[in-house]
């Protein structure tokens, strides 16, 4: 892990109050508080189409999770499509657990690091707050964030974060919602889900990592003013370029921690989060031994939500699967 230019700060902060007894220094550990804009997050939108559908590129058959990202990615066109020389590439992954069944792998993480930077990015980040009551920076050491991935700066947004406030226009709950400046300032933002199952949202996929990107308190508030409508909101306000599924093993029946494991040995990438979301789900549901997957997936609240703030597509003319069967 490297260590950032933030964090040398908020140890020299330490040390000079540590010296000279000012403790108002210690005000530069918190999170700060920006000032608060209008508006959602300027996304590139998806670059991944062809011929008016949304490439979603599956790629399976082996059991290392770094081949299977790099055949998803560049079934779908690679990350040259989208990423522009020096960008500030985001990856936001679901580290929300300590239980490394419950996470992405590592390794996919650090595949899509390597990637980016192969794109041309300036900087690359990964950055998570977990599910409220669990240190991240512990999730990522009990997972193997820690060990996989030394050469690139791991945020925990809980500690280090910049909150900015939003004023958003059309949205379904969340009219203002207060959000990590280093998610929403990204060049780009990608998303990166554990395929598995979710006690109050059905499933979590593409949209429902986004949840990471907020504070605990909007956190706990999405869920008092209706989870479904909420993850619909944020995936508006944030729009990632790409989002990613982990389904090397999927968590089934129950979730977001402790379901039965399946393995599949697949990833999922696409630049249509609805869509993305949509076929995870349906393999996810068809991993069950649902005889009505694609039923199932299509009655997510969420994801019909998304589709009708035109997030994406599920009408599957409109979308096209890119395989790489491997091995």
């Amino acid at each position: 892990m490297k260590f950032s230019r933030r964090k040398f700060i908020t140890l020299l902060a330490v040390v000079v109050a540590t010296a000279f007894g000012l403790t108002y220094l210690f005000d530069l550990l918190k999170p700060r508080v920006e000032e608060e804009i209008k508006g959602v997050r300027k996304s590139r939108g998806n670059v991944y189409v062809r011929k008016g559908k949304s490439l979603v590129a599956i790629a399976k058959g082996v059991e290392d999770p770094r081949i299977l990202v790099r055949n998803a990615v560049e079934a779908l066109g690679g990350l040259d499509k989208l990423i522009k020389p020096g960008d500030k590439v985001v990856i936001k992954p679901n580290v929300g657990f300590l239980n490394p069944h419950a996470v992405v792998s590592p390794l996919i993480v650090a595949e899509l690091v390597a990637l980016a930077y192969e794109a041309g990015a300036g900087e690359v980040i990964v950055a998570e707050s977990s599910v409220r009551g669990t240190d991240t920076t512990s999730a990522f050491e009990k997972t193997g964030y820690f060990k996989h991935l030394k050469n690139v700066e791991l945020i925990d947004l809980k500690k280090e974060g910049i909150v900015k406030t939003l004023k958003v226009e059309e949205a379904y709950k969340l009219g203002e919602v207060k959000v990590y400046s280093e998610i929403f300032d990204s060049d780009v933002l990608i998303s990166v889900a554990k395929m598995k199952r979710h006690s109050s949202a059905i499933a979590t996929l593409g949209m429902k990592n986004l949840i990471g990107c907020f504070p605990d308190d909007e956190k706990g508030r999405f869920h008092r003013l209706g989870l479904h409508y909420c993850i619909a909101d944020i995936a508006y306000i944030l729009r990632p370029e790409l989002v990613v599924i982990d389904a090397t093993e999927a968590m089934t029946v129950s979730g977001p921690s402790g379901g039965k494991m399946v393995k599949l040995d697949t990833v999922i990438a696409s630049g249509d989060m609805v869509a993305a979301d949509f076929i995870s789900a349906k393999m996810l549901f068809e991993a069950e031994g649902a005889g009505n997957a694609k039923e199932k997936a299509l009655n997510i609240p969420y994801i019909k939500l998304a589709r009708e703030k035109g997030l994406g597509v599920l009408e599957e003319d409109k979308i096209e699967l890119v395989y790489r069967e491997l091995g």
